[in-house]
């Protein structure tokens, strides 16, 4: 019987595989630097693969600028961590051009001095990457930049890069978000939304 049920299910899916589906525009995401298949375009307002004439340029989401300006580390958005371990906390923010950088402020207790600090960055496959360096308390030096991660929870619409670090002396990590400069479609794609998640682990 089992036979039976596979033989006819092969049988569906062979007289099926001459068939071209149609796929409604808005269906899928997009790909790595707005990739779609043959014939479509990727939609720069919400990463989505569709026909061309539907195509919206990018624009940052409502309430993902309301942190501007943040743009020099004397401007980071603070991001304050109550405790160690502490809650998780977000921060939604938007990049709409190569040359923009957000800055954060991460900061945490002072008993939490040396305690692990996690800052991971989400942000959409399409467009271009982010690049997310821990700065020196004057924002001139890098210390150390965040690497690709596996925590997205989703298939294609998101990637993450994420940074390890341990809550300074002085409380507060700075957190410099830029986007990459050779993943950027030649500047075709030089935008990002983003979510910045915070967490501290126990000393």
């Amino acid at each position: 019987m089992r036979a039976a049920i596979i033989a006819v299910a092969v049988a569906a899916v062979a007289a099926l595989a001459g068939c071209d589906p149609e796929i409604l525009s808005g269906a899928y995401y997009c790909g790595p630097q707005m990739s779609c298949p043959s014939g479509e375009v990727c939609n720069a307002s919400d990463g989505t693969c569709g026909r061309p004439e539907l195509a919206r340029p990018f624009a940052c989401d409502p309430g993902s600028e309301d942190a501007e300006p943040n743009d020099l580390p004397a401007a980071a958005t603070p991001l304050s961590v109550s405790a160690c371990p502490g809650v998780s906390l977000d921060q939604v923010g938007c990049l709409p051009a190569a040359v923009d950088v957000d800055w954060l402020a991460v900061t945490a207790p002072a008993a939490c001095a040396g305690a692990p600090l996690a800052v991971d960055i989400r942000y959409s496959v399409a467009f271009a990457p982010a690049v997310v360096d821990l700065m020196d308390a004057g924002g001139t030096t890098v210390l150390a930049t965040a690497t690709p991660c596996n925590i997205t929870g989703g298939i294609g619409l998101n990637d993450a890069v994420c940074l390890d670090a341990t809550v300074p002396a002085s409380g507060t990590a700075l957190i410099r978000i830029g986007l990459d400069p050779e993943l950027d479609c030649d500047g075709a794609c030089a935008f990002m939304h983003y979510t910045a998640t915070a967490l501290t682990d126990a000393l």
